[in-house]
Parts: structure tokens; sequence; C-alpha cells
């Protein structure tokens, strides 16, 4: 007689064999550690998450959290603050906190401060934006104000530094400063920041770290908006994996890790290096570190 009990303990015994197996294209993670980096990061027992442990002193060198907290304190100062009627953050308080030169930016070198207004400045820009998306403001009648959650946060910089760091890359949409196609980066950026952790220490191409990604996640450079390009001559000299990389550079490098300064990147070598930040911000278990612990906790 056909035993399915013993059928169904070697599926299972299958099954946990396969999604616990290193995987060298995953940097020897499993199948299961790779989920959890995916879809867990910076929550509780995940691979990767945030040091309990960061240097109160380290916060200064931190650009756009500096820039996140002084825009929340000017909002938080003035009560409430009358946006214009494009639904801008009012020319004087733009030139306040630009002229606390949290972010330098060349392409203001030419132009008068005097005249500078909120999309001028794309940083000054993406700092409103993600306060909105993190929900640390609110708007109301044309005039913009701190939500309970944005006062409770003005005193808890750590809370706030992990608020917006998950909220840029989780909820935030990466294309929307850019005429890029939209790359599904924020599915895989876990993996990016592993990969810096691992080979950060000395710097390497941006080109090492592409292919890692592109080897691990071979559909990254297939655009989600293909359908936006059917009507194109598929002979044309059209580059996917190129665009994708400027993409890469410009989205997650440039425009998220570098404002939060995890990573040293020169953007004519366009070699990159961890930074002393990265090392004292996050914290990242080595593979099977989870199956040893969920082994332990059984015995």
């Amino acid at each position: 007689m056909f035993e399915y009990n013993k059928l169904d303990e070697m599926l299972k015994n299958a099954s946990l064999n396969y999604n616990t197996r290193p995987v060298e294209k995953f940097e020897n993670y499993s199948p299961s550690e790779m989920s959890n980096i995916l879809n867990h990061s910076f929550e509780d027992d995940s691979i990767i998450n945030f040091r309990n442990d960061f240097s109160r002193l380290s916060f200064k060198d931190i650009p756009f959290f500096n820039s996140i907290k002084y825009f929340l304190s000017i909002i938080n100062r003035e009560g409430e603050i009358k946006l214009t009627a494009a639904g801008n953050f009012p020319p004087k308080y733009i030139k306040e906190l630009y002229s606390k030169s949290f972010i330098d930016d060349a392409s203001l070198e030419n132009k008068s401060v005097k005249a500078l207004n909120e999309m001028d400045i794309p940083y000054i820009h993406l700092t409103k934006v993600i306060c909105y998306v993190a929900k640390l403001v609110k708007t109301h009648k044309g005039a913009i104000s701190l939500t309970r959650l944005g006062k409770n946060m003005l005193n808890q910089d750590f809370d706030l530094l992990k608020l917006i760091y998950t909220s840029f890359y989780q909820s935030y949409n990466l294309a929307y400063m850019d005429d890029y196609p939209d790359f599904d980066f924020s599915q895989v950026f876990p993996f990016f920041v592993l990969l810096i952790g691992k080979y950060g220490d000395i710097p390497r191409s941006l080109d090492f770290y592409y292919s890692k990604m592109i080897n691990a996640f071979p559909a990254l450079n297939v655009p989600l908006d293909l359908e936006e390009f059917a009507d194109i001559d598929m002979d044309a000299d059209i580059d996917f994996n190129e665009i994708c990389k400027s993409a890469f550079e410009f989205r997650i490098i440039e425009n998220f890790l570098v404002l939060f300064n995890v990573v040293d990147y020169n953007q004519n070598s366009k070699i990159i290096k961890k930074s002393n930040i990265f090392n004292e911000l996050f914290l990242i278990l080595p593979n099977n570190t989870l199956l040893k612990i969920n082994s332990e906790k059984i015995m």
C-alpha cells in the first residue's frame, strides 16, 4: 500500500532543501533568504536591518536627513505655510533651506539666489515630496502643515531617518524625477545594499555592481512600461541594458544613496565605495544565519 505520509514528508524535505540551498548568483544566499531580503528588509528578524546603536553624532553627516529635518522645523515654527498657486513651497522658505547648504547643487551655479523657487532645486523638491510620501506633512486648503507623525518625529532622529529611508524606496516612485523608462529597482534594491555591504570596502566600478544585479535578476533591464515602446522599430539601436544602467546610476546611486551619504561615488570614474555611515547604519547578516537561528529555536 502506498504510504502517502512518507510521500508528503519527502516532498516537504525536497522543498526545504531547495529553498535553503545556497545560490551563487544570490551571493550564496538561499531562495528563502532572498525572499527575506527582497520582501522583509528593515523589518524584525530581517537579514538587512538598521543597527540599534547608530551614533547621534553621525546625523550631521547625512545631507538628505538634515534637509528633511530642517524642512519640517520650518513648518513647525510657522504652524502652517500657505503654498503658492502652483502648490510649491514659498520662495522665502526655499532660500532659507538652500542657505543651509546641506547638499551641493552644481546646476545652480549660474542662477541668482534671489530668483530661486522650489522647482529650481531638485533636492529641495524631493525633500518636500518625501515628506508627503512618508506622511510627515499634509495639505489643507492650500496650506502645508505637519501631521501628528511629523510632529512626533521632530525629536526622534533615528526613527525619522529610518522612516524617510524606507519610504524612499518602498513608497516613492523612483522614476518621478527623470525621463528614463520605468525599471523595477524598488523590488531589488535591498540586494544592492547587500552587495555594497559585501564588496564596498574596496572602490569598485558601477559596472561591477550592475553586472551582479543583472546576473541575479535578468529581467531587471526590461522596462515595466515596455508596451509604451511597442511602436519602436526593434531593429533600431536601442540598448535597454545601457539605459537601465544609466537609470540605476541616477535613481539609486546619485539621487538616493549619495543623498544619504551611505556611499561615496565618483561620477567621472563611476567608482563606488561604501562610507562610514553605511557601516554605522546597516546590519547585514551572513547567509544561513536565519536558518541557524530557526534550527536553534527548534532544538
